[in-house]
């Protein structure tokens, strides 16, 4: 199963939730912003990941000898 399947049968639900709740979409924003801030930290801290352990493996392009 993707983690993309996961979010899309989670996230809507969470969405609805949200707005039920505050009555107006400004904190259905705020959770769209914290999830995307997530994602940002998440992938910066995979990048040092990769460039100080890994020695930028994720940079280096695959050839064929």
């Amino acid at each position: 199963m993707s983690v993309q399947q996961i979010g899309l049968s989670i996230v809507p639900n969470v969405v609805g939730y949200i707005k039920d709740k505050s009555g107006n979409y400004d904190d259905v924003m705020l959770f769209f912003v914290a999830i995307n801030g997530l994602g940002l930290m998440i992938n910066l801290a995979l990048y040092f990941v990769d460039i100080q352990q890994m020695d930028g493996i994720l940079n280096k392009v695959a050839h064929d000898d």
